[in-house]
């Protein structure tokens, strides 16, 4: 379905703006260079509310940095991440994407599905997507209208993650990086030790319980609480982030997922070491570049081990055409409601006049006892009037002539007049 086959109110969705960088064209380090923790994306969304800005929200994961929202101009959210980025304008604007209006709801869209994505049906974006609106929703940030377009693209992506073989199989890069060991480190892994328990370390830690059974795993944390708390679920070692240095001697395997702004595994404390396997899962990288030169360390980063899962994603996009069919039904939908949306004040005024009219009526018709009666028949009549008005607005042109046409329709259709012209 192209858009130019749809009823669009332009005037709207022409103000859907996103600008970002992603995995197609950015490397993990530059990527790096524009990543947002919430900290960083509350100063954004607080500066957005005061420049005037409605609703905007920051996607920030691994393969991506993202700024959404209605706005005018694209340099206004555009210089916001900017500016609260190690990164510099040069660099975004030679590798970053802008797009607005239907191309913008078409990239939000297909970003919340899994379908851009660098593992197509990722099922991790949406959950990402959805905790970055939540801290938007917090800062105020959602109004209305981007409210129901997120809507309708969650709506999206769960209809085609239900209905379709898009997302099959437990594909993700917290799986990716247990295929890499698998094929890289072979029956050699003796001991584990994941460096980061947040979300995406929790399922990588998880994923090692369960992939090498035999293997003696530890979690460090920066904040040990985390660390402990996590151990005491799941059973693994922990250890106090004060004891990192001995922790990285004991491993023969460190799984990195940390979000430290800056590097944190420098190439001193792999001085002296025995053979080691470091995966640097972090966005932005952790481990210091160095440490990979160093004898008998081999290190790699999220997008070495996401190619592993490129042959295995091939029945994935066999899925896409039905997907994308999905996808279109849905914003038709979305368009449906924006294009009734720019009318529901003038609707709501009119049910309230026509409700005015009737309660005319009804007091006239007080002395034949029959009140009651006639309250609920133009009820209705008021409820059909207004259905039937909804339903014209969205098949026919001439959307002022509709109105008209509804109010001379009622007029019409209610006996009630008569009554009116009799006692009078």
């Amino acid at each position: 379905m192209h858009f130019d086959q749809l009823t669009i109110p332009d005037h709207i969705i022409s103000r859907l703006f996103v600008a970002g960088i992603n995995y197609q064209k950015a490397d993990i380090s530059t990527r790096g260079l524009f990543s947002v923790d919430n900290e960083g994306a509350t100063r954004i969304l607080e500066e957005a509310g005061t420049s005037g800005i409605r609703s905007a929200f920051v996607l920030s994961t691994c393969n991506r940095t993202e700024i959404y929202g209605y706005c005018q101009q694209d340099q206004e959210l555009t210089d916001l991440l900017i500016r609260h980025t190690r990164g510099n304008r040069e660099q975004f604007h030679a590798l970053a994407y802008r797009k607005r209006g239907t191309e913008a709801l078409q990239h939000l869209f297909e970003v919340a599905a899994g379908l851009d994505s660098q593992i197509i049906g990722d099922n991790e974006i949406l959950g990402q997507l959805k905790q970055s609106v939540a801290l938007s929703r917090g800062q105020h940030m959602i109004g209305p209208i981007m409210d129901r377009t997120l809507n309708f693209a969650f709506q999206a992506a769960k209809a085609i993650k239900t209905k379709t073989q898009l997302s099959t199989g437990t594909v993700s890069v917290s799986y990716a990086a247990i295929e890499w060991l698998q094929k890289e480190k072979k029956r050699d892994i003796q001991n584990i030790l994941v460096y980061g328990i947040g979300k995406f370390g929790r399922n990588v830690a998880k994923n090692i319980r369960h992939y090498f059974p035999g293997a003696s795993l530890a979690v460090i944390n920066r904040t040990d609480s985390v660390a402990e708390q996590f151990a005491r679920e799941t059973g693994a070692n922990w250890i106090p982030f004060s004891s990192l240095a001995s922790a990285i001697k004991d491993a023969n395997v460190i799984i990195v997922c940390t979000n430290a702004g800056e590097y944190t595994l420098l190439p001193e404390l792999f001085e002296d070491s025995a053979e080691k396997t470091i995966l640097d899962l972090s966005v932005p990288l952790n481990v210091h570049p160095n440490v990979a030169a160093l004898p008998g360390i081999r290190v790699a980063d999220v997008d070495e081990v996401s190619v592993l899962l490129f042959e295995t994603l091939r029945a994935r996009k066999a899925e896409v055409p039905k997907a994308m069919e999905m996808l279109n039904e849905v914003q038709q939908d979305f368009f449906d409601w924006l294009a009734m949306y720019q009318h529901s004040s003038h609707i709501q005024e009119m049910r309230s006049k026509l409700l005015t009219l009737t309660g005319l009526n009804i007091d006239a018709c007080e002395m034949a006892g029959d009140a009651e009666f006639w309250s609920a028949e133009l009820n209705s009549r008021v409820n059909k009037t207004v259905s039937h008005l909804v339903g014209n607005l969205k098949t026919k042109k001439e959307k002022g002539c509709q109105f008209i046409h509804a109010y001379k329709h009622f007029l019409e259709a209610t006996p009630v007049q008569n009554s009116l012209t009799n006692t009078h």
